[in-house]
């Protein structure tokens, strides 16, 4: 699928593991957050901002970017 880092890896599993309670905080579902070292780093309401963040603050391969939605309110783009 994706070459993702150890890094990465390990922020997957943290949201993973944590999505629900995120899907349940207002503040945070619908919102686009960035995940490093395990907890949440910034949110934004656009995935532009949150990317152009991430570009400049972050080292590349030590985050990940998801949104806090439901599995059937994920939109793909094909």
């Amino acid at each position: 699928m994706y070459d993702l880092t150890q890094a990465q890896i390990k922020d997957l599993a943290y949201f993973d593991g944590h999505v629900e309670e995120f899907l349940a905080d207002n503040n945070l579902r619908f919102k686009h957050v960035i995940i490093a070292d395990c907890k949440i780093a910034e949110t934004f309401d656009g995935l532009d901002l949150a990317v152009n963040y991430a570009r400049d603050n972050l080292q590349r391969g030590e985050y990940i970017i998801s949104q806090v939605v439901n599995d059937d309110e994920i939109v793909n783009f094909v």
